[in-house]
């Protein structure tokens, strides 16, 4: 247990009743987000129940103690005093990343500090830090995001055609398969696109058939020739239909064409 460096005298309020302090101490303490008050020398004012139970240290043994003795030594150089002295500076500064902790182990951590805007109510310069646990959020976007990777490579490998367009049905994504087939570098295709390889009598049937599923979710399938590699045309089935992406803010349209002539029809 930490002890403290010095007793320090803390008022909520200058010339306030007891019973006033008393509620201001009662809300603080009751608050779920841990908050805590820091002096100019980086020493703890106050520090709310929340806050304490972090370091399995009481509020009031935190009084008065350097914040380097609490969260230690090492993070308090590299991280914490630097953004103390900011928001010293600017009037604010944050931080977010992984935090160790005695009981909890390591969470990721969100705060928020700033500059006291009442200094009289204590009677000195001060900041008040805000910290928020949101290591549920941050883990569950690296699964979202691990799952995305995998996803991507699956499609990235599969044996259908595959691509994904943006809300301007420009594809930002195409499978190895498609490349193969159209003999395109993704480079070539993405910028290119892959509409000027459908055949010219089948291209404004494709666009506007395309157009529709988007504006009114809903799938397609579509079959039409498409520039081929060795030469001519294929003729290949589509089948698509609008899909949400957590990472693309607008509706994405994802789509595979099986290739292979279709029988009984021209591929000229």
């Amino acid at each position: 247990m930490v002890s403290p460096k010095r007793e320090e005298k803390f008022s909520l309020g200058t010339g306030a009743s007891g019973k006033q302090e008393d509620l201001a101490l009662h809300v603080l303490h009751s608050l779920d987000q841990p908050i805590c008050i820091v002096d100019a020398d980086d020493c703890y004012l106050f520090a709310n129940k929340a806050y304490a139970q972090l370091y399995s240290i009481g509020p009031e043994t935190m009084r008065g103690t350097p914040i380097r003795k609490v969260i230690g030594k090492n993070f308090y150089n590299k991280q914490i005093k630097v953004l103390l002295e900011r928001a010293r500076k600017d009037g604010t500064s944050e931080y977010s990343g992984w935090i160790d902790y005695p009981e909890e182990g390591k969470r990721y951590i969100e705060a928020d500090i700033r500059q006291y805007t009442y200094p009289d109510l204590i009677g000195k310069e001060c900041l008040i830090l805000q910290q928020k646990d949101v290591t549920d959020r941050v883990e569950l976007d690296q699964r979202r995001k691990k799952s995305l990777h995998y996803q991507e490579q699956l499609m990235g490998n599969a044996p259908a055609m595959v691509w994904i367009a943006g809300n301007d049905l420009i594809p930002y994504f195409y499978n190895d398969s498609w490349l193969n087939f159209s003999g395109s570098t993704l480079v070539e295709q993405v910028r290119e696109g892959w509409i000027g390889g459908v055949h010219q009598d089948d291209r404004q049937l494709v666009l506007d058939r395309l157009s529709y599923a988007k504006e009114n979710r809903e799938s397609v399938n579509i079959e039409f020739r498409l520039s081929y590699l060795m030469g001519g045309y294929r003729w290949v089935r589509l089948s698509g239909k609008p899909i949400d992406i957590p990472e693309v803010p607008l509706h994405a349209l994802g789509a595979s064409s099986n290739r292979g002539s279709i029988s009984g029809r021209d591929s000229r």
